[in-house]
């Protein structure tokens, strides 16, 4: 029987992983139209791209409140989609200027979609004698994708 519920939640969370990347590639597929990159081949190039899919689950008890789960961190892929358990949350961001944390609440039924370290915008700097004007470049070839559930 033990074998039986095993198989049940390793299907239940293949399907649900298949469902979190067909979002994630809708997503990504998105913002790279936003950024000038034609809607068809955007959805092309992200169709296939690797998607690594975490769990986290903590035991939270009044002894363990204000510990760390996982460790302090920046997502260093292209884009994370967090879903956090409305019921204990746990997601913190912190402030540039100050180090210090702020806790954000988790809104029921959402998704909340993260940008990674690999997404920022490169700049092109040309020598300031050539007159050409320094333009934003984004290397979609060096992303992957990330979801992560807590």
């Amino acid at each position: 029987h033990i074998r039986y519920v095993t198989y049940l939640f390793r299907e239940t969370i293949r399907r649900y992983a298949e469902k979190t990347h067909g979002l994630i590639v809708d997503v990504a597929a998105k913002l790279a139209a936003g950024l000038g990159l034609e809607e068809p081949e955007a959805d092309r190039m992200f169709q296939d791209w690797p998607c690594q899919f975490r769990i986290n689950r903590y035991n939270y008890t009044p002894d363990t409140v204000g510990e760390t789960g996982v460790q302090v961190h920046t997502d260093s892929g292209f884009l994370t989609v967090l879903q956090e358990d409305d019921r204990v949350g746990g997601l913190e961001v912190a402030d540039l200027d100050t180090g210090e944390f702020a806790p954000v609440d988790p809104v029921p039924g959402t998704f909340l979609v993260n940008l990674g370290d690999v997404a920022t915008v490169q700049y092109s700097r040309m020598p300031p004698s050539s007159g050409l004007p320094t333009s934003p470049t984004f290397d979609f070839d060096s992303l992957y994708l990330c979801a992560h559930l807590v």
